[in-house]
């Protein structure tokens, strides 16, 4: 497993060969050592939000997207790059809604979290708080995002699901 600085080295290594990719495809000239980690450091900080993993493919995207286009004397940016990976989440929500679809009784999948059903987060009917009783809670699922995550969700013994589909304190 990578260390958080490896895995920071790493991302900022992809970046600065998709620059250096980029800047050859679209004839610009070559930046090397300072100069190209600097733009590594400043393309990274406006593309936090692109797994490091999916960095190549939104480029991949990006290029396919710009030559469709014909957009190819503009220099590259990391904007493009954006453009690619919101295409890629695109083409895998479309996936997604297919093979729902695709089932053969017509309906979606059977939810694989029985504590929030693939929602990430709990309703919890709490009887005495009065009238507005209901809230939720943060699954510890993979629907969750992980910094909401919980440790454990609400179960039985000490929690059961009621008649309103709300998780309840046994007493």
């Amino acid at each position: 497993m990578q260390s958080n600085e490896e895995s920071k080295v790493l991302r900022l290594r992809i970046i600065a060969d998709i620059i250096r990719r980029a800047r050859l495809l679209f004839n610009q000239r070559i930046l090397t050592g300072e100069e190209l980690a600097e733009a590594a450091a400043a393309w990274n900080d406006a593309i936090t939000h692109i797994p490091t993993e999916r960095l190549n493919d939104s480029f991949e995207v990006a290029v396919a997207i710009r030559t469709e286009s014909g957009e190819t004397t503009k220099p590259a940016s990391y904007a493009d790059l954006s453009q690619g990976w919101r295409r890629l989440r695109e083409q895998a929500r479309a996936n997604t809604k297919r093979t729902m679809q695709a089932q053969p009784d017509g309906f979606a999948p059977p939810p694989t979290c029985p504590y929030c059903s693939d929602t990430g987060y709990q309703p919890v009917d709490q009887p005495e708080r009065g009238v507005w009783r209901d809230s939720v809670r943060p699954c510890s699922c993979d629907s969750t995002p992980i910094a909401q995550r919980s440790i454990a969700p609400l179960r039985e013994p000490m929690w059961f699901l009621n008649t309103r589909h709300r998780w309840q304190k046994a007493l």
